[in-house]
């Protein structure tokens, strides 16, 4: 094992044990991440980066419109160098299993996130569980539901 991957296995093994200390510390203190709800809804994630030597946490979440969901995410990533994090956004149709996938790339250290929020169209309208993924190691992520059914 060469010096880089034995440092890049301790800091992850750090960051893990810190991320999973802060869990356990907010569901002691009754401060857990939010149920699914109808809309819209948020998750704290705590997260390394998909790539380079950073940690932090993000919040995420999900919106709905008629035929169409928003989407978007914002945090701060600590570390040493440049390091991006990559966040899957997995919609999938109750009424025929349908999944659509958007996937949103943002680079740090520092604020990481969109500008903003992203308007999508995961399928036609009707009831969608939602996942939000980070793709590096992570602790938080929560399902939600969310209803794109247009009602007058």
């Amino acid at each position: 094992m060469t010096s880089i991957s034995k440092s890049r296995t301790a800091a992850t093994a750090v960051a893990l044990t810190t991320v999973a200390a802060a869990g356990v510390g907010l569901s002691a203190l009754g401060a857990g991440v939010a149920a699914a709800a109808p809309a819209p809804a948020t998750s704290t994630i705590y997260t390394l980066a998909t790539s380079g030597f950073c940690a932090g946490s993000i919040t995420a979440g999900v919106g709905n419109y008629p035929g169409q969901a928003d989407i978007g995410f914002s945090g701060n990533l600590i570390g040493v160098g440049p390091c991006s994090i990559t966040v899957d956004f997995v919609f999938r149709g109750r009424a025929d299993g349908h999944v659509s996938t958007f996937t949103r790339t943002s680079r740090g250290p520092g604020f990481v996130g969109n500008p903003g929020r992203d308007i999508v169209s995961p399928g036609k309208e009707g009831v969608y569980d939602v996942t939000i993924t980070p793709r590096g190691q992570h602790v938080g992520s929560q399902k939600a539901v969310i209803d794109t059914t247009y009602r007058p």
